[in-house]
């Protein structure tokens, strides 16, 4: 489970230890985010205690590095007010983490999906800076038992259509409205909400996308969720 990652100072050390010259060869947005979503855990009620989302940011400061500048960037780009607060703060006198497009996951458009009810679906196309393709974002709310989906790898549009397609398929729904960037982020905020709403869980994809969702949805009081397996994973 995603929230079992980082529960001690030692553990912390060990990640930062094996991912931060990981981001160093291959800086990438999407790298420096999905470490700062594991390490703050925003949006989730399970995950580090405020006491480690602290010691995460005194630690990121005190490498110093660009990488480590990058993930406080990101943690004060998606995290939750209190962390991305002192994030944002600690970066004072850090040199810049120099890689662009932190927190700038873009939504292009997106699809409504009829399915049987009690479900609810969408799909979306996202894009995030320097990637030459798109990405299919896909959410399911299945009645109040697993809020679930992620994002895909980038994709050409034609693959991108095809994986929208058997999408609805698989959960035997059809392809619903096509709905404008605006109305696409509307509806995501929506769901999301929706499923927050019934108590239902999010799935591990879910939880490591809602922050950047957050962010290019303009929607900042989303509540928390609690995190399960998707057992169709």
């Amino acid at each position: 489970m995603i929230d079992d990652l980082l529960d001690s100072r030692d553990q912390l050390d060990a990640l930062l230890d094996d991912a931060l010259p990981a981001i160093e060869a291959r800086p990438r947005a999407e790298a420096a985010e999905m470490l700062a979503v594991l390490l703050v855990a925003p949006l989730r009620r399970q995950g580090p205690s405020d006491r480690l989302r602290r010691l995460v940011v005194r630690r990121l400061a005190a490498r110093g590095t660009p990488a480590a500048s990058a993930v406080l960037e990101a943690i004060a780009a998606l995290g939750d007010e209190e962390a991305a607060a002192r994030a944002a703060a600690a970066l004072d006198g850090l040199p810049p983490g120099g890689i662009e497009g932190i927190g700038a996951t873009a939504i292009e458009a997106g699809w409504r999906i009829d399915a049987p009810e009690p479900a609810r679906a969408l799909a979306a196309r996202v894009r995030r800076p320097g990637e030459p393709d798109a990405r299919l974002l896909k959410l399911w709310l299945e009645g109040d038992d697993l809020f679930a989906g992620g994002w895909t790898d980038p994709l050409p549009l034609r693959r991108l259509e095809r994986e929208r397609d058997r999408f609805a398929k698989a959960g035997k729904a059809t392809l619903g409205t096509e709905l404008d960037a605006d109305a696409a982020a509307a509806e995501i905020d929506a769901l999301v909400r929706r499923a927050a709403a019934r108590g239902a869980p999010a799935s591990e994809g879910v939880a490591l996308i809602l922050a950047q969702l957050r962010r290019a949805t303009g929607g900042g009081d989303w509540p928390a969720f609690d995190v399960a397996l998707d057992p169709r994973q």
